[in-house]
């Protein structure tokens, strides 16, 4: 039986100074639209730090708030654009006050982020996040600490949206689009974990990948759309990624719907259909074999694979040397 937290969507804790409505907006056919919360109805004990881009809360910086504040903190950051990379190396909890209109916009250094969360128990809510900066590997969100949350935010226009270098995360609710890599990557090595991660009702369309996973084990994709993305709507890119679940996906019109090399990585109850081509590819140890009605060949599949090989490290390879190898 699978075993799996759901985490809601919504504002907990109390406010200083003043009263403001969040707007909490879901896309694609499993989520809730248009839900609004009034963080009055959740007062507790702890104050939230507000951020105000225009000098009326407590700090006009995202990153002053979180240098000030305690372990355990809150910080609402209003809606406004924030061209600032963050640093998130205490637990705190941020969030927007509107997932549209509240942006974290920075240009990072190249192959940078716009955030990373160097502490665990950190969550981020209702933040629209992007990075203009330079290179392949650009990220919005890189994760290295365990047991981060990222719930409810909108991930677009970066080659790589959330990079997850760790184990115990969640990923819940989030929408991702034009990451011209992958929404997520998560990320393992041979001597670093990225274990027992969770996603969970996101929405990903026209990305390279939807998800991508190396060395990555044990992690569930549940409840999630994969529709339309350049590459595969899940990327299991190597024979070191075992044990995980996909699981109540919808996976169509994708180049590729998944890829996968590990017979232990299990499909339950998805639809993977109408994927340009082909629906499921495996691998039998030495050679390739397909499943799901996939129209793709061996050397197609080979094709790709050194193209995205030679494409991290910089590289590039004539169509005429590709033909030759994959034949």
């Amino acid at each position: 039986m699978l075993a799996y937290n759901t985490l809601p969507i919504g504002v907990v804790g109390g406010m200083r100074r003043e009263n403001v409505v969040v707007t909490v907006v879901v896309f694609g056919i499993v989520f809730i639209s248009g839900v609004s919360v009034s963080l009055s109805a959740f007062a507790g004990n702890d104050e939230y730090i507000i951020v105000d881009g225009n000098g009326k809360g407590d700090y006009s910086s995202i990153q002053d708030a979180i240098n000030h504040a305690q372990e355990g903190d809150t910080i609402l950051v209003k809606s406004g654009e924030y061209r600032e990379v963050l640093i998130i190396n205490k637990r705190v909890t941020i969030v927007g006050e509107d997932m549209d209109r509240t942006r974290i916009n920075p240009t990072s250094i190249r192959n940078g982020f716009a955030i990373e969360i160097r502490a665990s128990g950190v969550i981020l809510k209702n933040l629209n996040i992007t990075n203009r900066g330079n290179g392949k590997y650009a990220q919005a969100v890189k994760i290295v600490s365990p047991d981060v949350k990222v719930i409810g935010c909108m991930i677009h226009d970066v080659p790589v949206g959330i990079s997850i270098w760790s184990s115990n995360n969640t990923i819940e609710g989030c929408k991702f689009w034009n990451c011209k890599d992958e929404g997520v990557v998560l990320m393992g090595t041979k001597y670093t974990n990225c274990d027992n991660n969770n996603i969970v009702k996101c929405y990903f369309y026209n990305n390279g990948d939807g998800v991508e996973l190396q060395y990555a084990d044990g992690n569930v994709i549940m409840d999630c759309i994969m529709k339309d993305n350049l590459h595969s709507g899940v990327d299991i890119l190597d024979f070191h990624s075992e044990d995980n679940l996909i699981v109540n996906c919808s996976i169509t019109g994708n180049t590729y719907g998944i890829m996968y090399m590990s017979d232990s990585d299990v499909l339950v109850n998805c639809t993977v259909s109408d994927n340009i081509d082909g629906n499921i590819v495996t691998n039998d140890v030495f050679g390739f074999s397909a499943k799901g009605g996939i129209k793709s060949i061996k050397g197609n599949f080979v094709k790709m694979l050194v193209e995205r090989i030679l494409m991290r490290f910089g590289l590039q390879v004539v169509s005429s040397f590709l033909d030759a190898i994959t034949r």
